[in-house]
């Protein structure tokens, strides 16, 4: 039922009902087609099967005398619309109408039972009580364990929030969208990502794919409309994913603009050998960083493959829409294991590399996908391979480490590394057996496990060009300086080069003038 008050003024009013046989979620009104009457605006979805139906924007035109004549629907093409807002949100002087939808769907899947998010719809008025094309906006991102905005919106509210002039939106549970200047429309892109290897019928997750997997869709959505006339908001940035079950076979997605832009993609999924045999990418793990002047070793699994004869990598840049073969990982022999890829590249969000196996015919055995990973320009700042980072002790604030290629560079707060309990950032990798260590640095340590007050031996080099050697050697034992002939531990340096050496049961450091200390060594 609609039902509309007259006020008569000191508190009075007189009230009607009209049926009008749908269900109604939100009311606003407003002179849709400056007649000077306020019409009514309502917002339509329907309740259905745990989820909501299509929703529809529903106008009756006022007669000033506060009756209404018959309604007429328009349609939001995004499912559960069922709050409003007004507005002249692309500042064309005609009056626009904003609904918040619950359009998260309700699906019984293995990752999450919601697929896609809430979202808000822009119908940009004509003047004369319609509406041209509608344009959504998706509220949440494509991290499947936050569903902050998922099956969670209720209301919305319009204003100018940031005083610039354009009408913006506030949509529940949290949700700011800010209106700004159209710019060229731009055509959908869309990637169904990489062709995949599964177990018919038995989805399992991504992370333990040896035995099957359950695959991620990924719909990056660009190009919502921007074209003049038409409003357009800054969202969260990210491409939905959501979990589908997939038997083998090839999957197309299509994504549609509603305004003449289309894009298609397509992925096959195989299904795994019947005789067990097993390939899996290590390495890069997801959302990994790589830089193009960084050389990084590709990492990766096999078992049981009948036949193998070699491996082959590729790389993409597109979320395997295409893909290169990497220099040097071709042609690889059956025990291969990894692949040094000297120059990744070039930059990209979407990165994956692929590694094939093949057999003596030159026939394609195996393949496997690695995870979504980054390549930005220059060198990378993760650490090598094998190395690790912490901080060491109550430290003062926390610390970091990165590796430009040519250079570690470790930054942090404490007290020092000195009496019984050290504060510092500590970058670090395990090496067992003998070794012989030749840095360039300012500070270099050799510890133990990583707590405060484990055994270490330490070289620093201090201002003044004097650098020292430093021990402790048990448990919350003191710190101790291994003294020199001529300075009590500390020694004029000409270089800022160290030395750790260690063959057999002894343990040497040679310093910046060439001389060598010999020290007693514990395994």
């Amino acid at each position: 039922m609609l039902d509309v008050f007259i006020n008569h003024g000191a508190l009075t009013f007189t009230g009607s009902s009209t049926f009008v046989g749908f269900d109604m979620w939100d009311i606003a009104a407003l002179d849709l087609n400056k007649d000077g009457k306020q019409d009514l605006v309502v917002i339509v979805s329907q309740f259905d099967n745990g989820g909501f139906s299509p929703g529809s924007i529903t106008v009756q035109r006022g007669n000033g005398d506060g009756t209404f004549q018959a309604p007429v629907s328009h349609a939001t093409h995004a499912h559960g619309s069922m709050s409003v807002a007004v507005g002249d949100f692309n500042h064309d002087g005609n009056p626009d109408v904003a609904t918040g939808n619950r359009s998260t769907l309700n699906v019984d899947t293995t990752c999450t039972g919601f697929i896609y998010w809430d979202s808000v719809t822009i119908a940009p008025g004509i003047g004369d009580g319609n509406f041209g094309e509608p344009a959504t906006f998706r509220l949440g991102t494509h991290n499947l364990r936050d569903e902050t905005y998922q099956n969670s919106h209720n209301g919305m509210i319009a204003a100018d929030l940031n005083g610039d002039g354009w009408t913006d939106l506030v949509a529940s549970p949290g949700a700011v969208l800010l209106s700004r200047p159209a710019a060229a429309n731009r055509r959908p892109v869309v990637s169904a990502g990489p062709d995949q290897t599964i177990e018919s019928g038995i989805p399992s997750n991504r992370r333990r794919r040896l035995r099957g997997r359950q695959r991620l869709a990924r719909l990056p959505m660009a190009g919502r409309d921007r074209r003049r006339g038409r409003p357009s908001f800054r969202r969260r940035a990210g491409p939905p994913y959501f979990c589908i079950d997939f038997d083998p076979g090839t999957y197309t997605v299509t994504a549609s603009d509603r305004r003449g832009g289309t894009a298609t993609d397509s992925m096959t999924v195989y299904p795994l050998r019947a005789d067990d045999g097993q390939l899996r990418v290590n390495r890069p793990d997801i959302n990994e960083v790589l830089g193009t002047e960084t050389p990084y070793t590709i990492r990766w699994e096999s078992a049981n493959l009948t036949g193998l004869a070699s491996f082959r990598l590729s790389a993409s840049v597109d979320n395997g829409k295409t893909w290169t073969a990497i220099p040097g990982c071709a042609g690889l022999g059956a025990s291969a294991t990894d692949c040094l890829w000297n120059s990744p590249g070039p930059a990209t969000d979407n990165g994956r590399v692929q590694v094939e196996a093949f057999d003596s015919a030159a026939a394609r055995i195996a393949f496997d996908v690695s995870e979504s990973f980054r390549i930005v320009t220059g060198h990378s700042s993760a650490l090598p391979e094998g190395w690790q980072h912490n901080d060491i002790g109550t430290v003062g604030a926390s610390g970091a480490a990165t590796f430009d290629g040519t250079t570690f560079t470790v930054t942090g707060a404490g007290a020092d590394i000195w009496n019984s309990a050290d504060e510092f950032q500590f970058a670090y990798t395990p090496i067992r057996g003998d070794f012989d260590l030749v840095t360039r640095v300012k500070t270099g340590t050799k510890r133990q496990p990583v707590d405060e007050s484990r055994p270490h031996a330490a070289r620093t080099a201090h201002g003044r060009r004097t650098a020292r050697f430093d021990l402790r050697h048990t448990d919350e034992g003191e710190g101790h300086r291994v003294p020199a002939a001529d300075d009590d531990g500390r020694r004029q340096c000409q270089h800022r080069w160290s030395r750790h050496h260690r063959p057999g049961l002894a343990a040497a450091l040679a310093r910046g003038n060439g001389r060598q200390r010999v020290l007693p060594h514990r395994r």
